[in-house]
C-alpha cells in the first residue's frame, strides 16, 4: 500500500464501495452505456482527464473504468471532501485533497499524487476543478503540470466525457472512454493539455472554448 504522512492510504473495502455505488446507480436511476472500455491499459500508470457535470460522474466513471480494467482508481478531489465529517472516508476510497483556492498548501499532496503514477497506479483528474452541467469550463492546468512535472518517461493518459440524456424513468448517460495518449518527456505541457480539453469536449458532444 501506498504510504504518505499526510494520507491514510487506500483501502480496497472503501474502494469497492465506490464502484458498487456506482454499479447501484448504474441499475437504478441511470441506463448507463460504456464507450471505449477496453482502452483502460491493464497495469502500468494512467492519468484520467475528466469531464465532470454531475456529482454522479464520480461513481459512473469510476465504475466505468473497473468495469474492464479491475483498477482502482485514485482521484484529485477538493479538500472539504477530507474534512472531519467525513472521517477520511473519501481519502481511503483513494481520494488526494487538494487546496484549490491556496495550491501550494498542497505541495505534499501533489507530491503524493505523482508518487501514485510513479507507483504505476491510475490517477483520475477532473481539469475543470468544479462541475459545469452542459457547457465546458476552462481547464486548470496548473495541477496538471505539478503532477506531470520533470517526467523521466512517457504517460499515457486517456480522456473521459459523460453524455447525459433524460429518458422516460431513467437517465442515459454516455460514458465514452477515449483512446491513450503519450505525453512524452519535454513535450509542451500546455499545449498537450488544450488538446485533452478539446478531447473531453468531442468526448461529451461539446465545444471547447477557451
Amino acid at each position: 500500500m501506498l504510504e504518505h504522512k499526510d494520507h491514510p492510504g487506500q483501502s480496497k473495502w472503501h474502494a469497492y464501495a465506490i464502484i458498487f455505488l456506482g454499479g447501484f446507480l448504474a441499475r437504478l436511476l441511470y441506463k448507463i452505456r460504456i464507450h471505449g472500455a477496453t482502452n483502460v491499459p491493464l497495469q502500468d500508470s494512467l492519468m484520467v482527464l475528466s469531464k465532470h457535470q454531475r456529482f454522479a460522474d464520480i461513481p459512473l466513471g469510476t465504475y466505468a473504468l473497473w468495469s474492464e480494467s479491475k483498477r482502482h482508481p485514485w482521484a484529485i478531489m477538493k479538500d472539504s471532501l477530507a474534512g472531519p465529517i467525513f472521517r477520511k472516508f473519501f481519502q481511503r476510497c483513494g481520494g488526494i485533497p487538494i487546496n484549490r483556492k491556496n495550491p501550494e498548501k498542497s505541495k505534499s499532496q501533489f507530491a503524493f499524487a505523482k508518487e501514485v503514477l510513479l507507483q504505476k497506479q491510475i490517477l483520475t483528474v477532473f481539469p475543470e476543478q468544479t462541475l459545469y452541467p452542459g457547457k465546458m469550463g476552462k481547464g486548470k492546468e496548473g495541477g496538471f503540470k505539478l503532477i506531470t512535472g520533470n517526467l523521466q518517461e512517457s504517460l499515457a493518459v486517456i480522456c473521459v466525457g459523460f453524455r447525459y440524456q433524460k429518458l422516460l424513468f431513467r437517465t442515459q448517460v454516455d460514458i465514452h472512454i477515449g483512446t491513450v495518449k503519450n505525453l512524452l518527456a519535454g513535450e509542451n505541457v500546455s499545449a498537450f493539455f488544450v488538446e485533452r480539453m478539446q478531447e473531453i469536449a468531442e468526448l461529451s458532444a461539446m465545444q471547447y472554448m477557451h
